[in-house]
């Protein structure tokens, strides 16, 4: 969630400030030094790099992992955890995996929150227990009114699908080798095939001289065919098919990591977690609520605030569904 961070209230901040508006940067430090310096702007909103601090740190990548799991714990302020979770998740290093699991018992629900949304992201197959003591135990919520066991839930269902993707990974490349080697064997036989008769008709067919022929007969005319040479027919050419051009889709960018829902509220049911930078058809729109398609078929209900809004307007609708 790089281009939404969440204020001490736990709402969406606006976007960071213009660079020319922003404090001027200090001069280079030791890599310690703006390691610490960062991880204190994770959450202190007044703090000048406090908007950058994550982007800042991701790009660092594995080097700020140590510092950013240690500041998981509850030692830290709470939105400097949570800002932390968020930049592992953004890193995707597994040396973080130890760490988020004994986050998961922080006792901020915004802390759990994030720690939840980091494992669905770097967790393995160690975090799959953790999630599940916390979808069945966990009533807790965020300040925003997300349900952490729901966020842990749908978290677990996509570490199965990874965990099941890796087991028949190995079988499906074999496959997929398999596949394209016969279809290659395949274009070749089809061209050698396509060259044996064009041989075929390019040759021309021997003249047979019966034995007893004079000299009348050589010095008689001949007709064409006597030449032994077939003239192919030309072939006629295809008629193009005019297309039709289809209906563009209306689609948005997911700006941060959201959950989908069955309906336009947070007491609608999670039936899915959309990700950053994910594209998802919008069909309509619902007072704070846009109405969307998922890759799968699916259609649910994603916060306006977490998508890039259309340039073109899209029509109401009313829920249908049952919270």
């Amino acid at each position: 969630m790089s281009s939404h961070t969440r204020d001490v209230a736990g709402q969406p901040e606006e976007h960071a400030a213009p660079a020319a508006s922003r404090a001027p940067r200090a001069e280079p430090q030791s890599d310690r030094d703006q390691l610490r310096e960062l991880i204190e702007a994770l959450g202190d909103p007044t703090h000048p790099r406090h908007s950058v601090a994550v982007d800042e740190l991701v790009k660092l990548g594995p080097q700020a992992v140590p510092a950013l799991t240690a500041a998981l714990t509850p030692d830290h302020p709470w939105l400097t955890s949570y800002r932390a979770a968020e930049a592992l998740a953004q890193i995707g290093d597994g040396r973080a995996n130890g760490a988020l699991i004994q986050a998961l018992r922080h006792p901020n629900s915004n802390v759990r929150w994030s720690v939840v949304r980091a494992l669905s992201e770097v967790g393995d197959t160690r975090a799959m227990l953790a999630l599940r003591r916390v979808a069945h135990e966990d009533h807790g919520k965020t300040s925003w009114g997300e349900s952490v066991a729901d966020s842990a839930q749908v978290a677990l269902d996509r570490l199965h699908s990874r965990s099941a993707l890796l087991r028949f990974s190995e079988p499906i490349k074999t496959a997929l080798v398999f596949i394209v080697m016969l279809i290659v064997l395949a274009f070749a036989a089809s061209r050698v095939q396509a060259l044996r008769d064009d041989l075929s008709r390019r040759v021309p067919a021997p003249t047979v001289v019966a034995a007893n022929a004079g000299t009348d007969e050589a010095s008689a005319p001949r007709d064409e065919e006597d030449t032994g040479v077939v003239e192919a027919t030309p072939t006629p050419a295809e008629t193009p098919t005019p297309s039709i051009a289809a209906t563009p889709e209306i689609s948005g960018r997911v700006t941060t990591t959201a959950n989908v829902r069955s309906g336009p509220g947070t007491q609608y049911a999670v039936i899915a977690s959309a990700r950053q930078g994910d594209q998802l058809v919008l069909l309509a729109e619902s007072g704070a609520w846009y109405q969307v398609r998922l890759p799968d078929g699916r259609e649910g209900y994603i916060a306006k605030s977490l998508v890039e809004a259309p340039a073109a307007s899209l029509p109401p609708v009313s829920a249908t569904a049952t919270p």
